[in-house]
């Protein structure tokens, strides 16, 4: 029982902080990007995404000329922004919802990866505050709008706890490493290239401290075939 109403205000306190990071977005009636560098192009893949699944190009955007950003652009993850904008009725709303929504799963997945690797819940909540409030994250909200890093950035944590499940703790739980990393392939392609050379790098340099080398290396490489198949 205590565990469970701790998990609430853990929650609770999560939504809240959230809600904080988020009200930025909610002060004008419209939206404002302060360079507007991606925030377009990402709009227009939102909205392009009525007819995702039955044609490859969209002609309701770009006064009916058609963009194809959807074809060659991760979009499994701004559904949800799309689903948003059905229900609200506006893509402003949806959009403001949306990331309030990413920030508050955010720090989830910040809070469980560095727990699960630490088993303290004080750094956990620390790392998820400081991970989901932290300057790189906001440049890429308010600055640059730049959809799929910050979606990204949402697994980022995950990766890092996958990685240390396999290389140095319980290599059966490879799960983890495999649902994060093809989140990033159906996020941000380049977020996960940077990722993987980082881990490799990783890898190379932990290789002299692991134990059960062989069966780490097995699953390592049984990973790679089944994500790059």
């Amino acid at each position: 029982m205590n565990k469970i109403k701790n998990n609430c205000y853990l929650l609770f306190s999560m939504a809240i902080l959230s809600i904080l990071y988020s009200l930025p977005l909610f002060y004008n009636q419209d939206l404002r990007a302060f360079n507007n560098q991606d925030l377009l192009f990402h709009l227009t893949r939102s909205l392009g995404m009525n007819n995702v699944l039955s044609s490859p190009v969209n002609f309701l955007n770009y006064a009916n000329h058609g963009t194809m950003a959807n074809t060659f652009y991760p979009w499994v993850f701004l559904f949800p922004l799309f689903v948003l904008y059905k229900v609200s009725g506006s893509i402003v709303i949806g959009y403001k919802l949306f990331f309030l929504l990413v920030t508050f799963v955010t720090m989830i997945i910040a809070y469980f990866s560095v727990y699960s690797i630490v088993k303290n819940k004080n750094s956990a909540f620390l790392f998820s505050v400081l991970y989901s409030f932290s300057l790189y994250r906001t440049t890429d909200l308010y600055y640059r709008s730049s959809f799929g890093e910050v979606i990204a950035m949402s697994f980022l944590p995950l990766v890092i706890l996958g990685f240390y499940q396999v290389v140095f703790n319980d290599y059966k739980k490879w799960y983890w490493l495999t649902l994060s990393v093809s989140a990033l392939l159906y996020t941000h392609l380049l977020s996960a290239a940077v990722m993987v050379i980082m881990l490799l790098i990783a890898f190379i340099c932990s290789i002299y401290s692991m134990n059960e080398l062989r069966h780490r290396l097995q699953t390592l490489v049984y990973l790679e075939y089944s994500l790059f198949l």
